[in-house]
């Protein structure tokens, strides 16, 4: 037995030049303590998970469907899934306001989600999705409007986000500015004024907008990896279903890689590059610990958790 493993069994898996799972090995070695996880304040069924703040009465920011002006403006906020937690998002609430047209104009609103790299939005996660319901309520006194929007939901782990959003509707509209939530203003994706850019290249000023989330969220199913490369490396798993079983992905570097087939078909792993399925382990209790054997090959790569009944996630972590 290694030294600090008290868990159920150990799976070694010898890993070839090609980081190929070439063997997995599964013996008894003794009793896994009750877990204890701390207890973390989670929101219920439909709540606010994020809110951007309200609207700081400066401006509004364009945007709208090409029909609408003739060049599709779509704008992009951040967000922080916290440690964790993992977010089920399937709604979105924010103010703005028609060009001419009164509240109640709008049909529709067009999303997606993005990864981020040093403080801009980067890799798209999954596709555009238009809502599945979208109202908009006029605001007492004035042209503005709130708008309800949901749609599917979108499941996120922890760290940080952006949403991208665009409304759909017969002419241009400006989504009402905040102030600066986290420090890091509104991107936008002018077709017609430069494209992919922050929002102080076309505007001049560092905005953000308004902006509330809203959705469930659930304790995270965690990844940490321990120990030496090359070498013998643990991961150690939390928050996962009992007496399941998860598969073992190891890849290339940290990104957005979708599984193309299968049962979790569609899926947006948080790891890319070479991705495979090293091995599939039983998640025993919900939490739980192994170890391999790496040689130098792997090092610096990442490890990704995937329950292969339900398709959830754990976080990807380093191979250290």
């Amino acid at each position: 037995m290694m030294p600090g493993t008290m868990i159920t069994t150990i799976v070694a898996i010898t890993l070839s030049s090609a980081a190929a799972a070439q063997e997995v090995v599964e013996r008894p070695v003794g009793p896994l303590p009750a877990a204890n996880p701390a207890s973390i304040d989670l929101p219920g069924a439909d709540a606010e998970l994020w809110n951007q703040g309200p609207y700081n009465g400066l401006n509004g920011l364009s945007n709208g469907v090409e029909s609408a002006i003739g060049a599709r403006r779509t704008l992009m906020f951040d967000f922080v899934v916290p440690p964790g937690q993992i977010w089920h998002i399937d709604g979105l609430t924010w103010r703005h306001v028609w060009e001419t047209l009164p509240p109640g104009s709008g049909t529709a609103v067009e999303v997606r989600f993005r990864t981020t790299y040093e403080n801009r939005p980067s890799v798209p996660i999954g596709d555009w999705r238009t809502s599945t319901s979208y109202e908009e309520y006029p605001v007492f006194q004035g042209r503005d409007a709130i708008s309800v929007a949901a749609f599917e939901p979108v499941t996120l782990i922890a760290g940080t986000h952006w949403i991208e959003a665009v409304i759909v509707g017969p002419e241009n509209n400006f989504w009402r500015t905040a102030d600066l939530a986290i420090g890091t203003q509104v991107w936008v994706d002018y077709a017609d004024r430069g494209g992919f850019q922050r929002g102080d290249r076309v505007f001049g000023v560092a905005y953000d907008i308004t902006g509330i989330l809203t959705g469930t969220a659930e304790s995270a199913y965690t990844l940490t990896v321990t120990g030496m490369c090359p070498g013998v490396v643990y991961f150690t798993w939390g928050g996962a279903r009992p007496n399941g079983r998860q598969g073992v992905i190891l890849a290339m570097r940290r990104g957005a890689y979708t599984i193309p087939s299968g049962h979790c078909e569609g899926i947006v792993l948080g790891v890319e590059g070479g991705a495979q399925l090293a091995a599939i382990i039983s998640t025993e209790v919900g939490t739980g610990k192994r170890w391999f054997h790496a040689g130098a090959h792997p090092c610096a790569w990442y490890l990704q958790l995937i329950d292969v009944q339900s398709c959830r996630l754990s976080n990807p972590a380093q191979i250290p």
